[in-house]
């Protein structure tokens, strides 16, 4: 599957659209991007964390049950782009690409849950991600500011 699910500009809708990748299974690109997804999967998982503890103090504000909601279907889509692109790197240039830690514990809702929002983590399902093995951890940057981007 060469097609990568990225967010439209209005994140307010959650519309999303499928783009072609467009790497042409070139090494260097397809790494170059897998380090852009970590990057932005550390930057929405921290978001999230710090969304859920806001909602603590306010537990029916809907603007911060939507965007975790948003930021949970985003987080989604970016671990199946990451999936698919390390899966292309083992196929087209048998290469086991380390992925770090961090990125196998992230885990997101299931589409089909309630609108309610809880931070309960027990009806998480885990992102597929790790079905595959032999992966440890990448050469990414892992400062805030750090990253790839395309």
């Amino acid at each position: 599957n060469n097609t990568i699910r990225t967010v439209d500009g209005d994140m307010k809708k959650g519309t999303m659209k499928l783009e072609s990748r467009d790497d042409g299974n070139n090494f260097q690109l397809m790494e170059a991007r897998i380090c852009q997804l970590i990057s932005s999967l550390r930057g929405l998982v921290r978001s999230n964390k710090e969304l859920e503890t806001a909602l603590l103090d306010e537990p029916s504000d809907k603007d911060f049950i939507d965007a975790i909601a948003e930021n949970r279907e985003v987080i989604g889509n970016k671990m199946s782009s990451l999936l698919d692109i390390v899966r292309d790197m083992k196929r087209h240039h048998g290469i086991d690409y380390d992925v770090p830690e961090d990125i196998f514990q992230i885990s997101v809702l299931s589409h089909h849950r309630s609108s309610q929002i809880t931070t309960a983590t027990t009806s998480a399902q885990p992102i597929p991600l790790a079905e595959q093995s032999n992966y440890s951890t990448a050469e990414c940057p892992t400062g805030d500011n750090e990253g790839f981007y395309l």
